[in-house]
């Protein structure tokens, strides 16, 4: 059950924000590149800086739980291939206890600074003024989604047999034997 709801947390959830995130990667480069072209010309864009600091925000912080979610962030699998089963499953339950602590912290801090930004009008100065809170928003949402889906990893290995497959981001997140 705990597995089923992760996939479908993964499925509805993740890869759509994923997509999101591609979609301003494209869209970062795209204002980059005509940017610099501009620039070659003596034209200079107005807020294409600042509209691409928003897109980098909404590109990491959309798409980092898809990385998550096919196994991809830093693992220290040097040392935790040569560990019995048993041991594998014990660093995944702290490694995935300790980063829910962590991001519950980021959670609660980005969510105040979104919240004190709308409150307070806060705008970012430059050629053009944007006001801050949709980005910092963003951050307080992509760390929402990230750590709803360590806690469901953390339930679905909690619930799982002794050794659990691993997801692997050449079979795209799916379950795998190690």
């Amino acid at each position: 059950m705990a597995r089923r709801c992760l996939r479908f947390y993964t499925a509805r959830i993740v890869r759509p924000l994923g997509f999101l995130g591609t979609t301003a990667l494209l869209l970062l480069g795209a204002v980059v590149f005509v940017a610099v072209v501009a620039r070659q010309f003596g034209v200079a864009l107005v807020g294409a800086d600042e509209t691409a600091q928003l897109l980098l925000v909404f590109m990491v912080f959309l798409a980092m739980t898809v990385t998550q979610s096919q196994g991809g962030h830093v693992r220290m699998e040097a040392l935790i291939t040569y560990l019995p089963p048993w041991a594998r499953r014990i660093t995944d339950l702290l490694s995935l206890a300790i980063c829910i602590g962590m991001s519950a912290l980021i959670l609660y801090g980005t969510t105040l600074e979104a919240w004190a930004a709308y409150r307070d009008g806060e705008y970012q100065y430059g050629t053009v003024q944007f006001p801050l809170w949709p980005a910092k928003a963003a951050i307080a949402f992509g760390v929402l989604v990230f750590s709803i889906h360590l806690v469901l990893e953390f339930i679905a290995l909690v619930r799982s047999p002794a050794d659990p497959p691993r997801p692997t981001a050449a079979l795209g997140g799916s379950e795998a034997s190690p």
